[in-house]
């Protein structure tokens, strides 16, 4: 979990081309920021590397519980009431972060919780979506952490959103696609298809639950585990696969969109 703050660089100061290290006043400010975030909070680190949590202690006095594998964190009392923020590295001796993670819910299941992890560079793809599937909400790469990724996702998490390294986010999406060319009709159930095409025909939740006698959130839930199994965002994405996988028609899309053919040339 290495930390260098002399090679520190995020959009929110400076352009991502340009080092925070160019600008020690820019550096010092986002710092400061970061700590005036982590106030009220219980900052937990779980580290295998001795020299990278010295490191972390140095930049982070904030951090109340430190250790440097699963068993010895979990053999700390934890404060119940506080917000928790637990930066954690697979790099650990007896357990991966996410078992750490399994573990702290576990014993504590009213844990108010926030996780950011760092991982190596080479994490499988598999790796990351069972980070998300756990609740993750910050995802960092180890060999980037040196260019201020790791107070980015910080912030993120602190301030309630969620951060994953660019790369990893270019990678799930790319498995996303993957899967979205994979994936057949025979991977939804009827009622699923019935929703997926009434969808790409143009039909909101309230009036695809009026069609089919569902209410609008198990319409919602519905589409989300659709957009889950063909592996797609949103509603566009979802149209294209539905004409590319013939669950609709391009001319059932003109008439319902006012797609205009192409000119004859």
């Amino acid at each position: 979990m290495l930390f260098r703050s002399q090679h520190l660089q995020t959009a929110a100061v400076a352009p991502a081309s340009m080092s925070l290290r160019q600008d020690p006043a820019a550096l010092e400010d986002k710092i400061r920021q970061l700590h005036q975030h982590l106030k009220g909070w219980e900052l937990l680190l779980c580290c295998g590397n001795d020299l990278h949590s010295r490191l972390m202690l140095h930049f982070f006095p904030e951090i109340s519980h430190e250790a440097n594998c699963a068993s010895a964190l979990l053999a700390q009392p934890l404060p119940l009431g506080k917000p928790l923020l637990l930066l954690a590295s697979d790099d650990l001796p007896d357990a991966s972060a996410l078992q750490l993670l399994e573990d702290l819910k576990r014993r504590h299941p009213s844990l108010k919780l926030k996780v950011v992890l760092v991982l190596a560079d080479d994490v499988e793809v598999l790796q990351l979506q069972r980070c998300l599937a756990a609740g993750v909400q910050g995802m960092c790469r180890l060999g980037a952490i040196g260019h201020g990724l790791l107070i980015l996702a910080m912030q993120t998490v602190v301030g309630g959103g969620t951060y994953i390294d660019p790369t990893f986010a270019a990678r799930l999406a790319q498995d996303r696609q993957r899967r979205s060319r994979l994936v057949g009709l025979d991977c939804l159930e009827a009622q699923e298809r019935e929703i997926l095409a009434l969808t790409a025909q143009g039909f909101n939740s309230a009036e695809i639950a009026a069609q089919l006698g569902i209410r609008p959130d198990t319409t919602r839930r519905y589409l989300s585990r659709i957009y889950q199994k063909i592996g797609v965002r949103d509603r566009a994405q979802a149209v294209g696969w539905s004409v590319g996988h013939g669950l609709v028609t391009r001319q059932e899309l003109e008439r319902v969109y006012r797609i205009a053919p192409p000119r004859a040339s």
